[in-house]
């Protein structure tokens, strides 16, 4: 009864005592996003967990089996991240510290941290450095286990690197991002203050900050139409464009309507009003 924002998911209605902003998730069915309540949030049927996956803070520690060959020998680097068991892959943890290593020995892999218990993480991904004759490093992953491993022992012959780590800017999002807007292209967008948010397609607990965009007014509240989005200001207006979050093109609009209320945004299908 003192609810100020309410959603119908399916037969049942959501209710909050403040103005929240809810939007179906890009890539499940069950699953909402919320923010403007504390942190933002995913509701995954009855349960609610922080949107944000926590990275491992302790780095793993290498240990060469044997003596490398001087001749053959190579630096060898690794990394591990957690997976939640919806599918949901952290940002890497720090680097292990570079061991020499050449090829028929082993590498004992310990040190990994201990997943928060109220996040779902079920497992671990390892990966393995690579280093490109252009001198170049790059993370490649070797396995996943589950997140309770507490030793992994690396054999070149049992675990060949595979696809390149994809993760390694999968930034959480801000603990006060507000105005969750979604797009067809299955993007989510927010802002704190001047600074607007994208996140990384089909992976909405990942908000790269190489993504954001800064407007010269404080935010008052996001639209979308199409593949655009309307950014309502206390100044001036803006549109941002893209098919992908690092393809964005934004581009002020040189009237001065300022937004008075997020609340008072609608989206028309084909454009946005809102009180000014």
């Amino acid at each position: 009864s003192d609810c100020k924002t309410i959603y119908r998911r399916g037969d049942e209605w959501l209710g909050w005592p403040g103005v929240v902003n809810v939007e179906p998730a890009p890539v499940a069915e069950n699953r909402l996003y919320v923010t403007g309540d504390g942190k933002p949030k995913i509701i995954i049927d009855d349960l609610i967990y922080d949107l944000a996956v926590p990275r491992p803070t302790t780095k793993p520690i290498a240990t060469v089996v044997g003596a490398p060959d001087p001749a053959l020998s190579s630096t060898v680097l690794f990394s591990y991240t957690w997976v939640t068991e919806f599918d949901e892959e952290s940002e890497p943890s720090d680097l292990s510290d570079g061991v020499l290593w050449s090829s028929g020995l082993m590498i004992s892999v310990t040190g990994f941290d201990v997943p928060p218990s109220n996040r779902a993480i079920n497992r671990m991904r390892i990966y393995r450095s690579q280093t490109s004759a252009l001198g170049d490093t790059t993370l490649y992953f070797l396995d996943e286990l589950p997140a309770t491993t507490t030793l992994f022992e690396y054999d070149e012959t049992q675990y060949p690197m595979n696809e390149v780590i994809a993760s390694t800017d999968y930034n959480p999002p801000p603990d006060n991002l507000d105005g969750l807007i979604s797009l067809p292209n299955g993007i989510m967008a927010g802002f704190v203050g001047k600074k607007v948010y994208f996140s990384e397609p089909y992976r909405p607990h990942a908000w790269p900050e190489k993504y954001i965009m800064t407007v010269d007014y404080p935010v008052v509240g996001l639209g979308a139409f199409g593949s655009s989005i309307a950014v309502m200001t206390t100044g001036m207006p803006y549109v941002m464009q893209g098919n992908t979050p690092d393809a964005m093109v934004s581009q002020r609009l040189e009237v001065n309507l300022p937004c008075l209320s997020a609340q008072s945004i609608v989206d028309l299908g084909y454009s946005v009003a809102y009180a000014s």
